[in-house]
């Protein structure tokens, strides 16, 4: 069984158009949120270039098997959505990419994603079979031959084949004659005389409402610090005051702009950044990525905070900002011989350094 996949370069087009390639290879299906971060993220869409273009594609997986042509222009997230549909429908019908391509080979369905995902849904009404015979044959037609006496259908044919002259019956011209009105296919045969599904049944919206259904959601992707980091901007390493244990970590993490020495901005903004990106990703994991990356706990009185400052939305360091520096250069380049890249060493009393 071919597998469930379409993987497709994606390019911003209104930045090859300017002679500046940007994208990356992306393989389907995804989770909505993760194809609209990919094409945000990787393909650099946003107010300014608004238009991507599908640039290359692997000739494999799906692609392959209902031989589905993808231009430059193709909707991303229709092909998306067909891989989708056929992922979940495999987990109710294992054959569902066989009937489909039999479908397609005989020429019962256009290789439009959004017909194809159509008929994917109602794989269990294409009239494909598959092979009952199975071993080496010569030919389709002779394989055909042979399902036909293994399913019971043509039983005058194994009479001759189990009588003293079966040795001599040519099952693959037999197969050529009896295969008139079906369409032979690699795993099993179409019939023609039977009607296709309707490949316009289902609209998008009802087509996602069955994904958002059937299909398991993807894993949350990871958390990367340096994922949020803009442009003109850095990530600084800091250590606490506490308990001597630092909670398990020698230093914790936040963003802050180039030039700038306003911590406390600094991680407020990268908290924020944080259950942000959790909340994006589908995932429930925002307090425990707050706590290892920023040291930070929960706080229900201003009280019992003590030597520790308060970041923002009830969050809080347990312990005074001993140390900062700046340990990565951001993505404009910054100089780490810059004035302004040197550590910052905060008062303990204050926890902040200002």
């Amino acid at each position: 069984m071919a597998d469930e996949k379409i993987t497709v370069y994606v390019a911003n087009l209104g930045r090859y158009d300017e002679g500046v390639l940007q994208g990356g290879w992306l393989e389907l299906p995804v989770g909505d949120a993760e194809l609209n971060r990919f094409l945000k993220d990787t393909v650099g869409l946003d107010d300014r270039y608004e238009e991507y273009a599908i640039h290359d594609y692997e000739r494999n997986g799906l692609v392959s098997a209902f031989d589905i042509a993808i231009g430059e222009h193709s909707s991303l997230h229709d092909l998306n959505l067909l891989a989708q549909v056929v992922e979940a429908r495999s987990g109710e019908d294992s054959s569902v990419i066989e009937e489909v391509a039999g479908a397609r080979e005989a020429g019962a369905v256009s290789g439009d994603p959004l017909a194809l995902a159509n008929l994917a849904m109602q794989s269990d009404d294409i009239p494909f079979n598959a092979y009952e015979a199975d071993g080496d044959f010569d030919s389709l037609e002779e394989r055909y031959a042979y399902s036909l006496v293994e399913s019971g259908t043509a039983p005058e044919v194994k009479e001759v084949l189990d009588g003293p002259l079966g040795g001599y019956f040519d099952m693959e011209r037999w197969g050529r004659d009896a295969s008139m009105d079906v369409t032979l296919c690699e795993n099993g045969y179409y019939d023609n005389q039977q009607e296709s599904p309707d490949e316009t049944m289902y609209s998008r919206d009802e087509l996602r409402e069955y994904v958002a259904e059937n299909r398991a959601a993807d894993p949350p992707r990871p958390f990367s610090l340096e994922s949020l980091v803009g442009e003109h901007e850095s990530i600084a390493e800091y250590t606490l005051t506490g308990d001597g244990t630092n909670w398990g970590s020698p230093s914790y993490r936040c963003i802050i702009a180039d030039g700038s020495t306003d911590i406390a901005a600094a991680l407020e903004d990268t908290l924020g950044r944080i259950i942000a990106d959790r909340a994006e990703a589908g995932a429930d994991d925002a307090d425990k990525v707050i706590r290892e990356t920023m040291g930070a706990e929960r706080f229900d009185d201003a009280s019992d905070i003590g030597a520790g400052s308060i970041i923002d939305r009830g969050w809080a360091l347990p312990g005074a900002i001993t140390s900062f520096d700046r340990v990565s250069p951001s993505p404009s380049g910054l100089d780490p011989a810059d004035p302004m890249n040197i550590a910052m060493t905060g008062d303990p009393a204050s926890g902040l350094a200002l």
